[in-house]
């Protein structure tokens, strides 16, 4: 059997392999007749009636009104007064001599747009006459075309190859969409690109319906792809939350500065470099330029271990006081958080780091950053030493250290050491280390934080179990604040 060129999950249900024995039978069943009527409403108020025996929901609306193929303008008009979505399908060009409908893509839009896919005999009359195929809509008149992938076959399609048809016809009218990536389907591109519009995708679960009188299997096959659309979404707007949350992102190096013995008040203090680097912003400048002259003995400079209790818990940074003379002027400056700001001395500078890291201890600056600064000046080994002595202060940063060196025992260790204490924290890092078990019990045991619930979804997710992560994702997205 032939499948369709996308693949899914859920092919095994369907037989991709059947095809009608012909597109013109000679006893029409009632869903060919249906088939003719352009309008969707009318198509769906004569299907009610012939079920039902009875007056339609909307009123005592005529059987042969419903049942007629086309409206004429003034009945157009006035059966468009009542709504505009009663308009759907009405605007459809008429169909050639022996032309039949053999699919519809049906819209959920406000004047209830419609597309189909239409087949007609080449030349009855020859020897080996072929089937073509030409894909329309309600706006041919303006300018909409469509390149139909096949053009023509010998027999009646398969259902798989009408799915292609369906999935591999391209817009190349006035109906094209700027972005190519939206132009080549009849169903998901219209899906992608109300999604990227700025629609729910959960909106969009049923905005397109695919239907058809020669292949009964073709609704449910698209209500199954809608179904695996929306799960796709809410899968990758999972990951996309569990790929920032925590972060892990490396650190970032940083320009160098000219080395401090070549410094020069009037001279730029930044190398020029062949490749373009990160700039700094105006306070790291200062507090690189600062640091220099105190290097170089011209100015009064300290530093200052600063540790903050804000809304985002305890932070550590460094403060820097300069003052500086100029002529008869005396300058003051005080700049906050610029420990990173003074990496770039560390870079190809005489003893830079050495001379960095020697005056942050004098300062008393917390073991933590100093790890930080070793890590980003690229020196491992001091940092590996530093975080002995911060493994017993804070052993959940020395994991985090230790998990970014790609020390993945001694990380693991940490994070059971800080379980019972960080519980959110160590079931991340245990989760990150591959221990799905372990990060479960951790992330269950910190039940009464909200972001437990996206700690159990990512264990899910790296178990396999996409139900279970997205039934925890949405709990979890409706207690989020």
């Amino acid at each position: 059997m032939r499948y369709p060129t996308r693949r899914y999950p859920f092919d095994a249900k369907y037989d991709f392999s059947y095809r009608p024995e012909t597109y013109w039978p000679e006893t029409p069943s009632e869903e060919t007749v249906l088939a003719t009527v352009k309008g969707t409403a009318r198509r769906d108020l004569a299907r009610q009636a012939i079920e039902q025996g009875k007056d339609t929901p909307l009123g005592a609306i005529d059987v042969e009104f419903a049942l007629a193929e086309s409206l004429t303008e003034p009945d157009r008009r006035e059966w468009g007064a009542i709504h505009p979505a009663l308009m759907g399908g009405e605007y459809l060009p008429d169909p050639a001599e022996h032309e039949v409908e053999i699919a519809r893509i049906e819209l959920a839009s406000t004047t209830g747009d419609v597309i189909q896919v239409l087949a007609h005999p080449s030349r009855p009359t020859a020897k080996r006459p072929r089937i073509r195929y030409r894909v329309v809509d309600e706006y041919m008149d303006e300018g909409s075309e469509y390149e139909t992938v096949p053009k023509s076959s010998s027999k009646p399609l398969t259902f798989g190859q009408l799915i292609d048809l369906i999935d591999l016809t391209r817009s190349v009218g006035t109906n094209a969409y700027a972005e190519d990536e939206y132009n080549v389907g009849l169903v998901e591109s219209v899906r992608e690109y109300n999604y990227a519009s700025g629609e729910e995708a959960e909106s969009l679960r049923r905005f397109v319906r695919v239907t058809s009188a020669f292949y009964p299997q073709l609704e449910a096959y698209f209500d199954e792809r809608a179904e695996h659309w929306c799960r796709s979404i809410a899968l990758e707007r999972l990951d996309e939350e569990l790929e920032w949350y925590p972060d892990t992102t490396p650190f970032v190096r940083l320009p160098r500065p000219v080395p401090p013995a070549r410094y020069r008040p009037d001279k730029p203090i930044f190398c020029r470099r062949r490749h373009p680097m990160q700039p700094l912003d105006e306070i790291d400048r200062d507090a690189v330029e600062l640091w220099m002259r105190y290097r170089a003995g011209l100015d009064g400079f300290s530093l200052e271990a600063v540790r903050a209790i804000g809304n985002e818990g305890e932070s550590h940074s460094v403060r820097v006081r300069a003052t500086w003379r100029q002529g008869d002027t005396v300058h003051e400056a005080e700049l906050e958080n610029c420990a990173g700001a003074l990496l770039p001395l560390a870079k190809k500078s005489p003893r830079g780091s050495e001379l960095l890291e020697r005056d942050l201890a004098d300062n008393a600056v917390s073991v933590e950053l100093r790890v930080e600064l070793a890590l980003r000046m690229g020196r491992k080994a001091r940092a590996v030493e530093l975080l002995g002595e911060l493994s017993k202060v804070d052993p959940l940063q020395a994991a985090k250290f230790m998990e970014w060196l790609g020390r993945g025992e001694e990380a693991v260790a940490l994070y059971r050491e800080v379980a019972t204490d960080s519980p959110m924290e160590a079931g991340w890092g245990l989760l990150r280390a591959g221990l799905a078990d372990e990060a479960e019990q951790a992330f269950r045991a910190a039940s009464a934080d909200c972001d437990a619930l996206l700690g159990l979804a990512a264990v899910a997710r790296q178990r396999g179990d996409a139900e279970t992560a997205l039934a925890l994702y949405e709990q979890w997205a409706e207690v989020v604040p």
